[in-house]
């Protein structure tokens, strides 16, 4: 019994003695080199062909035809191109590049700063096709001394130069009276505005009465007074109904036709009651 007694006591000084690990919890691991590795070429494989078609000259755009230019200035036009493509992305790269180049960008920025009506990009191998149209002149805007082309969106497109009198003489002249400056770009008047002008001065040119300008006062409303050859003034409401205008004066004319050299004005802007001096 004490033999027994000895082995047990022997046993359990040697198991309180020993040091034991669980091999699970204090196992070194390596890192996963191997992994690592292949990570790594994988991104630097991805980042070399990736600048490589961002900086070749193979997928850049290296030449630009503009077609249906004649106004504009060709050479400001050009420079404005040149320097949206040249315009660096990511400090390395150019917006010349095909996969960086955005044709809503270079849209916008040709529409804001130059009297487009439309315009259409195309991209053909490295050559950048523009195909435009200018906003056309359909009426001229003087003020300030100077005389502007507006299309039919009252849109100012450009000052008028010499070479366009002789082309643009027979436009109807519309003449601010407060000499408000304007800039390109601008509206002066609105679509509506024009139209129903345009259909007002075509009655008048029915009814064989002709003029030199239409004068307008933005300050003191939205009328217009068109200037006769004969020497009066006819005032209308451009934004009111212009058929009954045009009779109202057509019962003018018809009642004072033989004091027409003697008419200052005929006022049209109150409805039925009409005014004439």
């Amino acid at each position: 019994m004490s033999r027994r007694d000895f082995f047990k006591k022997t046993q359990q000084k040697t198991y309180r003695f020993r040091n034991y690990k669980n091999p699970h919890l204090n196992e070194k691991k390596s890192l996963p080199w191997k992994l690592i590795l292949i990570i790594l070429s994988f991104f630097l494989i991805i980042g070399g062909i990736s600048f490589y078609l961002l900086q070749s000259k193979h997928f850049s755009i290296n030449d630009v035809e503009i077609h249906g230019l004649e106004y504009i200035d060709k050479t400001n036009l050009e420079k404005t191109i040149t320097e949206y493509l040249e315009k660096p992305v990511f400090w390395f790269f150019s917006r010349s590049n095909k996969f960086l180049f955005s044709f809503e960008d270079l849209e916008d920025l040709m529409i804001k700063k130059f009297s487009l009506a439309s315009i259409s990009l195309e991209k053909n191998k490295n050559t950048l096709f523009i195909s435009l149209q200018e906003r056309t002149s359909n009426l001229i805007w003087k003020t300030a001394g100077k005389s502007y082309i507006v299309d039919l969106e009252g849109i100012i497109v450009r000052e008028q130069e010499e070479k366009d009198l002789l082309a643009q003489e027979n436009l109807p002249h519309f003449v601010d009276k407060n000499n408000i400056s304007i800039k390109f770009g601008s509206q002066v008047l609105e679509k509506e505005e024009i139209t129903n002008t345009f259909f007002f001065l075509d009655l008048l040119s029915k009814k064989g009465i002709t003029y030199t300008h239409i004068e307008i006062d933005r300050l003191a409303g939205k009328w217009m007074q068109v200037h006769t050859i004969t020497g009066f003034g006819i005032l209308f409401d451009v934004s009111g109904n212009i058929e009954t205008q045009y009779r109202n004066l057509e019962i003018v004319l018809d009642d004072q036709q033989q004091n027409l050299d003697n008419l200052e004005y005929i006022d049209l802007r109150f409805g039925d009651r009409v005014y004439f001096k």
